[in-house]
């Protein structure tokens, strides 16, 4: 059955869509403290600024920075900025509907993988999940990114079983623009090949699954590839996507790293060389000097102090899997203690009952597990390396919902026909 006459057939699951994208327009009055204007992260007005620049036929830089972030999220914004104007809750809706479609998304990767009872689950689960709700809200490039790397998942599960290039080849595209929007993204290549080699399916010819993969990595690499020459043209060094790397790496590996955000700029060889915001004269030395030497201030630090490393890398492990239990104080925000309350609980249960779901789909020797796992350990694998924020777990939790539904679905009663 085509997908889109199950979800035409499916009317639970269309409510499930409609109420998820109501919802997610009432998140927006109900909880004006978490509102764009209200509360602007500062990763939200570089997003913000570089996006006007764009609108305004500037280029894209900000700060005097060319590459420091991806380019994805600020493209994303400067084009509806160029249809709506600089309105932010044009972005809030753009981001609604994408949020809901990505409920839709993993509903269909469910239902290809582990069929339609945990499907339903899973799309119940990401409907309600209350950062979900939140960051369509938010000036942040989460709802994109997870938007992204779902429909390139989908789309590349879907190529398994098709003959048409289409498939493998827009998965591809997905997975770079999703590339270009975190650099994360790239932890997907091995995800995306690993979950086409080991998925059942009717057409379980190596040679044929090979080359599927093969299409996806080149349609990704032919995405990227263009952003990679610009920044070669500009630095004329190589820089894939951004340069924001060695300092991330600095900030998680010096003596004053916390586990969490605690900016600190690493040294470098000439500070009087900073460019400035226009870069007149093309001087790009302090932004390149600032990502090289981040990495190597930031291994000489690992190297000379492996036991401050090994227990930052416990710390934040925990941090990555703690519940989010602070800043709950109903005498200060009452909503904003409500929310997170919510979030903790709701949370807690998905932690649970995905190590649950884990442990069942490795007994009944469902390989599907592997791929899906692999996944959530890289990205926590890379903010190891650097640091923590609560919002950096988030795209590992659309397949913490995959493990959890496979819990709940396994234990659930299925419902008796009548005779």
């Amino acid at each position: 059955m085509k997908d889109s006459n199950l979800i035409a057939g499916n009317k639970g699951l269309i409510i499930l869509l409609i109420l998820a994208f109501l919802l997610r327009l009432v998140w927006i009055i109900i909880f004006p403290s978490l509102d764009l204007e209200a509360d602007f992260f500062s990763d939200a007005k570089d997003y913000d600024q570089t996006a006007l620049g764009l609108v305004k036929g500037q280029g894209y830089h900000n700060q005097g920075f060319h590459a420091y972030r991806p380019p994805g999220y600020p493209f994303f914004l400067a084009a509806i900025y160029k249809i709506f104007g600089h309105n932010y809750f044009a972005v809030k809706i753009t981001q609604v509907a994408l949020g809901t479609t990505s409920i839709l998304l993993l509903f269909l990767i469910i239902l290809r993988l582990l069929g339609q009872k945990v499907a339903i689950i899973s799309a119940l689960f990401f409907s309600f999940y209350p950062e979900f709700l939140r960051y369509p809200t938010e000036l942040l490039s989460e709802t994109l990114f997870i938007f992204l790397i779902l429909l390139s998942l989908f789309l590349a599960i879907r190529s398994i079983d098709s003959n048409s290039m289409v498939f493998p080849l827009f998965s591809g595209g997905c997975l770079g623009l999703s590339i270009l929007t975190r650099e994360i993204g790239f932890a997907l290549l091995p995800v995306v090949f690993l979950l086409i080699v080991k998925r059942q399916s009717a057409a379980p010819e190596t040679g044929r699954r090979l080359r599927k993969a093969f299409l996806i990595f080149i349609a990704t690499a032919i995405v990227v590839l263009p952003w990679t020459i610009r920044n070669y043209l500009i630095f004329h060094q190589p820089i894939v996507v951004s340069t924001n790397g060695g300092i991330n790496f600095y900030i998680g590996n010096n003596l004053s790293a916390t586990g969490t955000y605690n900016f600190k700029i690493p040294p470098v060889d000439n500070p009087s060389e900073q460019q400035s915001s226009d870069n007149s004269n093309g001087n790009f030395l302090y932004e390149l000097q600032l990502n090289s030497n981040g990495y190597r201030e930031g291994f000489k630090f690992i190297k000379q102090h492996p036991e401050f490393f090994l227990r930052g890398l416990i710390k934040k492990a925990k941090l990555f899997w703690m519940p989010p239990l602070h800043q709950i104080d109903f005498n200060q925000n009452t909503l904003r203690s409500l929310y997170r309350v919510l979030w903790a609980t709701s949370y807690t249960f998905l932690l649970v009952s995905a190590v649950l779901g884990l442990v069942y789909l490795i007994m009944i020797r469902a390989t599907i597990w592997q791929p899906i796992l692999l996944w959530i350990l890289l990205v926590m694998g890379v903010h190891l390396l650097t640091y923590l924020d609560s919002r950096y777990r988030l795209p590992v939790m659309p397949f913490m919902i995959f493990f959890s539904s496979a819990a709940v679905a396994r234990w659930l009663p299925l419902r008796k026909k009548e005779a």
